[in-house]
């Protein structure tokens, strides 16, 4: 029998429909595939959504994945505080 690599999606960022855009591409410029979650209530309702709170979009990727797109989730809250 194969050894099936299983991984599992984890949620790396979470907020607004523009944030979350911005970290999925930039996720996806690093190669790493990912998915946005809830991604309808947030473009609905955007006034109901809070940054990584109630009606947030968020933003996930493979387990496998999830180290690299940390560290450029990371990078992306320091380039928010330095502006």
């Amino acid at each position: 029998m194969n050894a099936i690599n299983e991984s599992t999606l984890i949620e790396v960022f979470a907020g607004n429909a523009w944030d979350a855009g911005l970290v999925k591409n930039l996720l996806e410029s690093a190669n790493i595939l990912t998915f946005l979650k809830d991604e309808f209530h947030g473009s609905l309702a955007p006034w109901q959504t809070d940054a990584g709170g109630t009606g947030s979009i968020k933003v996930v990727v493979s387990s496998n994945d999830f180290e690299q797109a940390n560290e450029i989730v990371e990078q992306f809250y320091r380039n928010l505080e330095e502006n």
